[in-house]
Order: C-alpha cells, then sequence, then structure tokens
C-alpha cells in the first residue's frame, strides 16, 4: 500500500467513528421534562388526575404528585419502565388503560418511547433531579 492509500483508509476510519459518535451522543440525550414531558401529562392526564379532584387519588399536575403515585402506590419507578404502572398504563399492559379508551385521546408511538425513554433514564423533574 501507498502512503496515500493508508492515509485515505485512515481518514475513512475516523470519519465512520465520528458518525457513530454522533449517533450515541443522540442516543444519550436527556428527555426534558418541562419541554418534552409535562406537556403530554397536560394533554392526555390533567383532565381526569389533577390536585382538584384526582381519579385514583392520582394528581399529576406537579412533578411531585407524580412522584407520589395514587391509590395503587407509585406510578413511576426511576430508571425501570417496565415496572412503572404508568409505562404500563399507556402502554396497554396494565388496567386501567390510559387514557381511558373511550376519552379519544390516545399517545403516540413516539410519544410512548419518549415516556419509556424518560423513566428510564431516571425520571428526572424539572430541576433535571
Amino acid at each position: 500500500m501507498t502512503k496515500v492509500s493508508v492515509k485515505l483508509m485512515l481518514f475513512c476510519s475516523l470519519c465512520v467513528l465520528a458518525s457513530f459518535s454522533d449517533s450515541l451522543s443522540a442516543a444519550e440525550k436527556q428527555v426534558d421534562y418541562p419541554k418534552q414531558i409535562a406537556p403530554l401529562f397536560r394533554k392526555y392526564c390533567e383532565g381526569c388526575h389533577s390536585v382538584d379532584d384526582p381519579e385514583g387519588k392520582f394528581a399529576i399536575d406537579s412533578y411531585q404528585g407524580l412522584l407520589k403515585g395514587g391509590k395503587h402506590g407509585p406510578a413511576v419507578l426511576p430508571g425501570d419502565s417496565g415496572s412503572s404502572r404508568l409505562i404500563r398504563m399507556i402502554k396497554g399492559e396494565a388496567r386501567p388503560v390510559m387514557p381511558p379508551e373511550d376519552s379519544g385521546e390516545k399517545l403516540t408511538d413516539a410519544e410512548i418511547a419518549l415516556m419509556v425513554e424518560w423513566v428510564n433514564q431516571g425520571a428526572k423533574g424539572p430541576a433535571g433531579k
């Protein structure tokens, strides 16, 4: 191999590694509670789960209420979406399914994936904690 060929191979290898690095960085980005998660709760949940008269004693109009849970205990287990009741309910894996089927509202697959990622990242709140 000539020096030019070796340099070209090295350059191409570095470009491939850089593209993998960018992909990993995007996957590692933290889900932002105020910008990405809280709006979903406002859109789909606050109508029935606000502090005034929360269904199931589960008020999610504050981050503290969300972590506290309701009559069935904690809804979110930070770092464990598979065991988090909230995630299981929005996926239809636990009853009652949320939002209720007769509400006409349903989270999109992308919204569910975002909620799952948020819980798996530790369900951090407004202050990033």
